[in-house]
């Protein structure tokens, strides 16, 4: 079956041909993606376990943890505000 703009994305080409738009608000799809373990940090980055217990199963830290700063202001604004966001307005 061969999908077109209007399939994926929901929008209807003719109103967007005229300028309007569709509000894509509500549809996504949420894809749980599981820290990684230990063996899997070590054999993918070298990681110790000193790195592992501090920083995590990220994989997206190691890129970051030769700037501490930029890692723990990444972890505020990505995990711990989202959290108490979402926890708040809830």
């Amino acid at each position: 079956m061969l999908l077109n703009s209007r399939a994926m994305t929901g929008a209807s080409p003719l109103l967007m041909q005229k300028g309007l738009s569709e509000s894509l608000a509500g549809r996504f799809e949420v894809i749980p993606v599981a820290h990684w373990s230990l063996s899997e940090m070590q054999a993918a980055f070298s990681w110790n376990l000193d790195q592992f217990i501090f920083y995590g199963g990220y994989p997206g830290a190691t890129l970051q943890i030769s700037n501490h700063d930029r890692w723990a202001n990444d972890i505020l604004n990505f995990l711990v505000e989202t959290t108490i966001s979402r926890d708040i307005l809830l």
